[in-house]
């Protein structure tokens, strides 16, 4: 019998299981994957450097990530370069994502009610002087939080676009899975019982008493359960993988979880012989881009950005265009992205083949225990989070980037955790 069960070792699991067990809290971890991090992963590529499946970028200032890198010893360093855009043979460099952005943050402004996005642009865009600002703001919306323009929140973007966090990115030097292992460290050290490749099926429940069972058949008890699993393991069907049943079911949670945004991405990482891209002796195969940060274009991947430790470049593919590209095989999708950028840099797809030595495909949309990225925010998040974010009967508590305040980051990862451990879960009696 274990004080508290968490279901998911994230980011979000680790911190809370190292902070009740330092409470004096008997916690056990039970984790789907044969891995800590859920979707954080990082991997050491051809060249041994290390590369990211899943997040990759510090954005703004985030002060428990910092607090946690800090804490860690890890480092951060700035990703230089220039925005540039690719469409019909025509390379430009553009000053921001989107057009006009002044513009279009002003108007968020002067929205009194939420709205979603596409409701927002054909509100006041609609004219065709601002097409390209529609589109734009679409594929921003869809590249960078993985939402559905139809969807999303109108006052959560202004929120985000406007303190310019797309547009200052940082890396962690030693990779984002650094900070999986430190806190991993940090809960074995403590005493936290980590159970790998334990698939949870069903929870059993009544106040004050949970019991939860595993493929396989193994059973634990607790007196209190905190569930991490992204929204749309929550939202799952029972013939789905990763579905967990509850008995005494959860309806409002449920809905609830239904409201909220929660958007797919894939990510194909490339590595390649040479930087090309930027070695003057390939400039009759390639576009030359000495500054390239990221490099945007109307393809199957609509953006690119190079690796700052090794000659390659990551696809990734958001929101609509992901969910299009979901049911694609690994091969087929390595072959989009490398068309793609072919078709971005003016090159050939022989040449890109040529250049290419090994690349990993991350289809997060069909992963079975992720079922996308992150989430986003809907006019109805708020709302949402408040059901999801009051425990059910003081036994089942809920807590992941879904429920943080900067939504789909691991900063919100942190930031419920740090909300979860200042509730009144640590107050629980011991069991003796």
């Amino acid at each position: 019998m274990y004080d508290i069960i968490v279901i998911g070792a994230g980011i979000c699991g680790l911190s809370i299981a190292r902070g009740l067990q330092k409470e004096g809290k008997k916690v056990l971890i039970l984790e789907a994957r044969d891995r800590a991090g859920g979707r954080i992963e990082s991997y050491r590529g051809k060249y041994s450097q290390v590369l990211e499946a899943g997040p990759e970028f510090v954005h703004g200032k985030l002060p428990l990530t910092r607090k946690l890198l800090k804490e860690a010893g890890k480092t951060l360093i700035e990703k230089k370069g220039e925005i540039y855009r690719s469409r019909e043979d025509v390379i430009i460099q553009v000053d921001e994502f989107i057009p006009d952005m002044e513009d279009l943050l002003e108007k968020m402004q002067e929205q009194e009610e939420d709205c979603s996005l596409r409701e927002f642009l054909e509100n006041y865009f609609v004219a065709e002087q601002y097409k390209e600002l529609r589109q734009a703001a679409y594929r921003m919306a869809e590249g960078f939080d993985a939402a559905d323009p139809d969807k999303v929140s109108v006052k959560s973007l202004l929120k985000e676009w406007g303190n310019d966090s797309a547009q200052t990115a940082y890396i962690i030097n030693e990779g984002y899975g650094s900070l999986v292992e430190y806190l991993c460290g940090q809960c074995i050290n403590c005493g936290v019982n980590i159970q790998l490749g334990k698939i949870v099926t069903a929870v059993k429940w009544t106040p004050g008493r949970v019991n939860i069972k595993c493929e396989g058949g193994s059973e634990y008890s607790a007196l209190k359960l905190v569930l991490t699993v992204p929204l749309s393991i929550l939202t799952s069907a029972p013939f789905e993988k990763g579905h967990i049943e509850f008995n005494p079911p959860l309806p409002e949670k449920i809905r609830a979880a239904l409201q909220m945004g929660y958007g797919p991405v894939i990510k194909v990482v490339m590595e390649f012989r040479s930087y090309f891209w930027k070695e003057e002796k390939y400039k009759n195969e390639s576009a030359q881009i000495e500054d390239l940060s990221f490099l945007m274009n109307d393809g199957a991947f609509p953006i690119f950005w190079p690796n700052d430790h090794l000659p390659g470049i990551t696809a990734w593919a958001g929101g609509a265009q992901a969910a299009k590209l979901k049911n694609f095989n690994n091969g087929e999708l390595l072959s989009f992205a490398a068309l793609t950028l072919a078709e971005s840099l003016n090159s050939s797809e022989d040449f890109i083949w040529e250049q290419l030595i090994c690349a990993s495909v991350f289809n997060w949309a069909n992963d079975p225990f992720a079922r996308g990225a992150y989430s986003y925010e809907t006019p109805a998040t708020a709302s949402a989070k408040k059901i999801l974010q009051t425990p059910e009967q003081q036994t089942i508590y809920f807590a992941g980037e879904a429920l943080g305040q900067t939504t789909g980051t691991v900063e919100a990862a942190l930031e419920s955790a740090e909300a979860l451990l200042k509730s009144d879960l640590p107050e629980l009696y011991k069991v003796k």
